[in-house]
């Protein structure tokens, strides 16, 4: 099953202010390279943020930062915990309404997916014995 990451409104408001001055300043200098340039960027930002998402299948969660691409496996089955948080930690995340799990051992995993109760049902189908701290 397939989940997206939920995209924070504000934080595509926060990119487009970062890039209203370096395609004012390419406008302002006619500098149609410079317009190119910061355009593409935007777009490269956005095909990264809208193409987060999560896959579970085989007990496992793969968490992609790209489209068509399939990431980094996670055995649900060691998963001790989901909790909610704010965390500003980077993270394979667009939005601060973010989960983490946490796995026992090494760094949690934060992410947020769009449909966050439907994606909590699904792991505890798959490990009942997690804690969901809500």
């Amino acid at each position: 099953m397939k989940f997206r990451s939920r995209v924070s409104v504000l934080l595509i408001v926060f990119i487009m202010l970062a890039l209203a001055f370096p395609i004012y300043m390419s406008v302002k200098e006619h500098d149609i390279h410079g317009i190119i340039a910061v355009i593409g960027a935007f777009g490269i930002i956005l095909l990264t943020l809208f193409g987060i998402h999560y896959t579970i299948e085989d007990g496992k969660l793969y968490v992609s930062a790209f489209p068509f691409v399939k990431g980094k496996p996670y055995d649900l089955t060691k998963l001790d915990s989901i909790s909610p948080t704010r965390s500003l930690l980077s993270s394979p995340a667009a939005s601060l309404n973010r989960i983490k799990l946490d796995f026992g051992v090494g760094i949690p995993l934060i992410i947020s997916p769009a449909a966050q109760d439907l994606f909590i049902e699904e792991v505890l189908r798959i490990n009942p014995k997690v804690k969901v701290n809500f």
